[in-house]
Order: C-alpha cells, then sequence, then structure tokens
C-alpha cells in the first residue's frame, strides 16, 4: 500500500514536471517573408526573428519560411487572415480590390529618401489616418510595422540620362500607377510579371524596368540593363506591411503584446539603418562593374511631379474610391498628402 502511494505520487510529480515543462517552451509564430535574407525586407526579417528572441527571452521565437517554400507573396492576405501562418509580408500590389487604400502611396511620385524620414511616415499615419488600419483588419490581421523598399532606379539595355529619354522606350513597372507615371513621362507602359523581367530585357521585349535600387542589383537586371538611371527622390511607393493573424496576438498576454511591440522599436531602427547605407553600396558595386550610371536632377523631378497626366492618375485613384461608396475618399488622399509633405520636409531640416 505504501509503495503504490509513491508510486501514485511519482506520477503527479513527473505529470506536474512535465507539465511545467510544457509551459516553458517557446511560442513559435510562422512568418513568411517571400524575399531572400540578404535583401533589404530579408534584412528586416532577421532584424524581427532575433529582437523577439531577445525581448520575450526566448519565450517568443519566429520560424521564417523565405521565398515562396510556403506561400507566394499573392497568398500571404489570405494566410494571414486564415491562419495558415501567424506572420506574413503584404504587399498591396497584390490586391488592388482588397487594399486599396493602402496603395494609394503608388499614385504619389516623389517620397522620403532617408529611412528615418519614411519609416516615421509609416508609422503615425495609421493614427492619422484610421480607415488605412481598418482596411487591413478587416482581414482577422493587425499590421505591426509598415515599411518600403529603396527608391527608384532604371535599368535599360538603351541609354538614359534623364527622363525625357523615357519617351518611346518600352518600359516595366510594378503597377498600374507606376505604368501610368511611366506614360505621362512618354515612355510606352509594358506590364511584365517580376519573374520575367530579366529574360524580356534580354530578349528585347522592354528596354527598361523601372523598380527599386535594390532589386534592380539582387535580380541582376543591371547585367542586362547596364545603363542604370538614378532616381532617389523617386520613392518606391509601395507600403508593404507585416501583419499578424488577430486570433494569434489576442492569445499573447497584454505583458507579451508590449514586449512583441518593444521589438519591433528595435526592429525599425535596425530596418533605418541598412535602408540609409544600402543604397551606397549598391551604387558602389554597379560601379565596380562598369555599367552606365546617370543622376536625376531635382528640377527634372519637379517638373515629373507636376505633369497633368500625374495630376490626372491621382484623381483618378479619388474616384475610383468614391465610386466604391468611400465618401470621404478625398479627405483620406489629402491626410496621406499632408502627412507625405511632412516628411519630405523633415529631410530638408
Amino acid at each position: 500500500m505504501k509503495r503504490t502511494c509513491l508510486l501514485i505520487l511519482a506520477s503527479l510529480l513527473l505529470f506536474s514536471l512535465a507539465g511545467v515543462a510544457s509551459a516553458a517552451e517557446p511560442t513559435e509564430l510562422t512568418f513568411v517573408n517571400y524575399d531572400v535574407p540578404t535583401s533589404l525586407s530579408g534584412i528586416l526579417g532577421i532584424a524581427i526573428e532575433e529582437e523577439i528572441a531577445k525581448h520575450t527571452d526566448g519565450k517568443v521565437k519566429v520560424k521564417t519560411y523565405w521565398g515562396t517554400s510556403l506561400l507566394k507573396g499573392a497568398e500571404a492576405l489570405e494566410g494571414v487572415e486564415d491562419g495558415v501562418v501567424d506572420m506574413a509580408i503584404v504587399n498591396p500590389n497584390y490586391y488592388p480590390n482588397k487594399l486599396p487604400l493602402n496603395g494609394v502611396y503608388a499614385t504619389f511620385v516623389q517620397g522620403p529618401e532617408s529611412g528615418k524620414a519614411l519609416m516615421w511616415l509609416y508609422k503615425v499615419i495609421f493614427d492619422r489616418v484610421p480607415e488605412l488600419r481598418q482596411e487591413v483588419e478587416k482581414y482577422n490581421q493587425i499590421p505591426l510595422i509598415a515599411f518600403s523598399v529603396m527608391p527608384k532606379t532604371v535599368a535599360s539595355t538603351k541609354p538614359i540620362a534623364s527622363i525625357a529619354d523615357f519617351k518611346g522606350k518600352k518600359m516595366r513597372a510594378a503597377n498600374r500607377w507606376g505604368l501610368g507615371q511611366l506614360e505621362a513621362a512618354g515612355a510606352i507602359p509594358v506590364s511584365v510579371p517580376w519573374n520575367d523581367c530579366y529574360m524580356a530585357l534580354q530578349t528585347g521585349t522592354i528596354d527598361a524596368v523601372y523598380t527599386n535600387h535594390d532589386s534592380i542589383h539582387g535580380s541582376k537586371l543591371d547585367e542586362v540593363g547596364p545603363n542604370v538611371f538614378y532616381l532617389k527622390p523617386l520613392w518606391s511607393g509601395t507600403k508593404f506591411m507585416i501583419t499578424i493573424n488577430k486570433n494569434t496576438w489576442d492569445r499573447f498576454s497584454r505583458e507579451s503584446q508590449d514586449k512583441i511591440k518593444a521589438a519591433f522599436d528595435v526592429v525599425e531602427k535596425r530596418y533605418i539603418e541598412a535602408f540609409d547605407t544600402m543604397w551606397q553600396e549598391v551604387a558602389d558595386k554597379q560601379k565596380e562593374l562598369g555599367y552606365t550610371i546617370n543622376y536625376v536632377t531635382l528640377e527634372e523631378v519637379e517638373e515629373f511631379v507636376k505633369m497633368p497626366k500625374i495630376i490626372e492618375l491621382q484623381e483618378t485613384w479619388i474616384k475610383e474610391r468614391e465610386a466604391e461608396g468611400m465618401k470621404n475618399a478625398r479627405e483620406v488622399f489629402e491626410k496621406v498628402r499632408e502627412t507625405l509633405n511632412e516628411a519630405l520636409e523633415m529631410e530638408k531640416k
């Protein structure tokens, strides 16, 4: 009898210890980053892994699925919504119908050149324009951080030394607004899937690609388009968001949520540093490789921004939102414009 009682007590003790051990196991967050670790968004992803683990004392860890190993970029919004993954990079370019408000930035040609001003814009915009946050939250997720890639560069098979040289050239951009901007400058806009851009340049299907500076070099588009035209005052205009499934987020205690938020504050600082150094790093490599490099002038940028067709594109965005039933579309647009202009002014100080 005594032995039986001891065995029962031992079993209860082991069961209790097993429960403690189980409770002590870290929570794992699955995260889809459809880029590569060496890219700007890859650097951001690594920082997220490190800082969340650090700020939660290892109690929360991030498992990253790189590239399209789990989800394609165009599946990220639904993947987080349905809980297939806990977190993902959501690109509004893939969701013009579901995230039209968060795609508004692409209608503006000029944007911040510095990481600090850019991240300030994306950090305050959700509070100043709550409709942007609400649009994301409709899909059972909340944005943890928003960011963008490097400003614009053109890789061309033909010489380009100014925006005027766009005229008559077949040029690719990422979305309808970028294509419209190219058309405003006299180019022939051509829609080509991103993964086909290298071949399209190589075969002459297009003459040039108009996209972010880091992707031009990271995807080796400058190998087949060695005439490189730097457009640093012209931003990417895409606000990428890292979102988390709302059910996942709600399972964390308030204390854990605060620690994760603190982790993202540090992630933001690390991203700003990477953003501000990568432009020159890429430029140095392109110079080493002997590519032809030209720079846009501020006078050209000022003329480009004020082109009537650029204004028409912005009006189109407003009218389309109004047609969808959004009565305050113009107000939303103007609030974004005001905040963007404030960010641009920050850089002048």
